[in-house]
């Protein structure tokens, strides 16, 4: 198989790279360029969505990307590009001037590096955010990779702020997630981040992928109350070449109560095998007490089925087919890739290998993360 990006040592890791960010002193700005965005500013091909309705899905069975022509009885159409906007509720709402919070002491609009408490995080702020309530995404990286490596694959940054959410994407030091360490920083600084910009409340959310999965499925459990909904990914059960933890949805590692998921795991992940996402799926469910699931879309490369809860909230459960010809420390990455990402080469400093899955694909991550978030705040 063919490799992008040149292959390391063995080490326990979940993913790749990263990307060196000069440190600074707590709560210092290393100030970039300004994003200006305003109501209703498209952002770009962004997929729409609703509480029931969205653009992909999943075979219940979960034994493969599934036909959509042979389940088309049961797919529920997409949702209009218009509900996209329709769904954003509170948000745009006027707010008062931002406060200084923690580590967040400027509060001009624009993307920045702020240090805090040891680690460093990328911040986008819309212009639209210092006079009106805004949402905030928390985009979390995969083991080895960085804040910039992120945002290379889902864009958050660049399309989320056009429909009101501040990104927050944090960098782990040596690019590695440490749980007892790291998830009371970065929980930290959301806090600041939230309390200095005055966030909608009901839009707060949470993404990664790998490691940053992993991490989004503890805050999920550990904090459940403040977020509307989260979206891990390619994050299940034991990783093949680290020791990951996330939440099991059994006995007291769980939720404190409904929240909205999306989750999306590749068929052929090389990193984290595809039975432990069936596995997690199941717990999920039960945990829940969900129906049997409706297919929302699939078209051989990939499916996507809805699970809801008695009140109506969702666990949405992608599985795909993709791969990229990626290594890392010998090891075929395959599955553990982002659909749709632009990330095909190395471009970055530090970058070890691309992380985008070989196109085509049906779908872009990045833009299905964003259209859920909007869709499913906290009620």
């Amino acid at each position: 198989m063919g490799v992008r990006g040149a292959s390391r040592g063995a080490r326990l890791v979940m993913f790749a790279p990263l990307v060196g960010l000069a440190p600074l002193a707590c709560g210092a700005s290393a100030p970039a360029a300004t994003v200006g965005v305003h109501p209703g500013a498209d952002a770009g091909s962004t997929s729409a969505g609703s509480r029931d309705a969205s653009m992909a899905g999943n075979d219940p069975s979960g034994t493969d990307a599934g036909d959509g022509a042979a389940a088309s009885e049961d797919v529920e159409a997409p949702a209009d590009a218009a509900n996209l906007n329709a769904a954003e509720g509170t948000l745009w709402s006027p707010a008062p001037p931002p406060v200084e919070a923690g580590c967040v002491t400027d509060l001009t609009a624009g993307h920045r590096v702020v240090s805090c408490q040891g680690i460093t995080h990328n911040l986008t702020v819309p212009a639209s955010c210092l006079t009106q309530t805004c949402g905030l995404i928390v985009d979390v990286h995969g083991g080895t990779m960085s804040a910039d490596m992120e945002d290379k694959n889902t864009q958050l940054a660049e399309i989320a702020p056009a429909k009101g959410f501040i990104v927050v994407q944090p960098n782990a030091n040596n690019g590695l997630w440490d749980a007892t360490t790291d998830d009371p920083l970065v929980y930290a600084f959301i806090e600041n981040v939230r309390d200095a910009f005055h966030v909608d409340a009901h839009h707060i959310h949470m993404t990664g992928i790998s490691q940053g999965g992993y991490m989004s499925w503890r805050f999920a459990c550990a904090h459940t109350d403040l977020f509307g909904s989260v979206a891990p990914a390619a994050a299940a059960g034991p990783a093949n070449i680290s020791i990951e933890t996330g939440c099991t949805f059994t006995g007291t590692d769980a939720p404190t109560g409904e929240l909205d998921i999306l989750y999306m795991h590749g068929t052929q992940d090389g990193l984290v095998n595809f039975p432990n996402a069936i596995t997690l799926r199941d717990a999920v469910i039960a945990f829940y007490k969900m129906d049997a699931g409706t297919l929302v879309t699939s078209d051989g490369t990939f499916t996507r089925t809805r699970y809801k809860t008695a009140s109506g909230r969702v666990f949405e459960f992608i599985q795909h087919n993709y791969i990229t010809a990626s290594m890392f420390a010998g090891v075929a990455i395959k599955g553990h890739c982002f659909p749709g990402s632009p990330d095909q080469s190395v471009t970055l400093p530090n970058q070890l290998m691309s992380f985008g899955c070989d196109p085509p694909d049906s779908f872009t991550w990045g833009q299905e993360v964003l259209a859920f978030f909007l869709a499913h705040p906290k009620p």
